[in-house]
């Protein structure tokens, strides 16, 4: 019994750095995405200003709808761009933690299946029926994760 609790603490340590790792791959995505958005709205400030200061500085109507429409150019190209760094980036930080949540749960899946025979190896004599149904629970529950 003493060998089955200390094989769940072990396998419980595994699991909380397996965690630990999930949530740093987490992390590390949410840090991209918000580098990405603080370098596209220094670029969107930036250039803010820069059009303003042509706007004030245009000599007639046609100057001024030029620049507005060169703006609204530039705008739409560049937010084209950052819709696709921004899907690029959350598909692979998806991809990586997908990769490393099924990984986990395969991990898990073992060290379940490990500790459930330990215990079913360990049951006295006689309760032949209620390992039934436990077998037969763990199984279906094993099919309604897959």
């Amino acid at each position: 019994m003493a060998n089955m609790v200390e094989h769940a603490l072990v396998a419980t340590r595994v699991e909380v750095q397996e965690l630990e790792d999930l949530t740093g791959q987490a992390y590390a995505g949410l840090e991209k995405l918000l580098k990405l958005n603080m370098s596209a709205c220094r670029e969107f400030l930036d250039e803010s200003v820069g059009h303003v200061r042509a706007l004030m500085a245009a000599k007639d109507v046609n100057e001024l709808l030029s620049l507005q429409v060169g703006q609204l150019q530039a705008l739409t190209v560049k937010s084209a761009a950052y819709g696709k760094q921004l899907f690029s980036l959350v598909s692979r930080s998806g991809v990586e933690f997908a990769q490393g949540l099924k990984v986990e749960l395969t991990e898990s899946r073992k060290v379940f299946s490990e500790v459930m025979d330990k215990v079913i190896e360990n049951a006295p004599l006689g309760a032949e029926s209620s390992i039934a149904a436990l077998k037969k629970d763990i199984t279906g529950l094993r099919n309604a994760i897959e």
